[in-house]
């Protein structure tokens, strides 16, 4: 599991699902406006368990071999699968 994430900074922050969610409700509400809000929202979650899980598959792998480990996906590299 991702515990963490590497801003464009350098700076090391927690992992947060909810902004990768936000991020594609936003792109999804301004391609479709006139869909209901519900809907766009429940696809967004899809869509970011599904980021989350490829995520999980390729960066689970190299943290589960080392639990301390220090190397974590960037914004952009998640930006990538999204």
């Amino acid at each position: 599991m991702i515990k963490n994430v590497i801003k464009r900074t350098g700076e090391v922050a927690l992992f947060d699902q909810s902004k990768i969610t936000g991020a594609i409700k936003n792109a999804l509400c301004s391609v479709y406006k006139d869909r209901d809000i519900e809907d766009l929202e429940r696809t967004a979650t899809y869509i970011s368990d599904k980021v989350v899980y490829e995520l999980g598959a390729y960066w689970g792998s190299k943290i589960t071999k080392n639990e301390n480990t220090t190397e974590w996906p960037t914004v952009e590299e998640i930006q990538d699968v999204v």
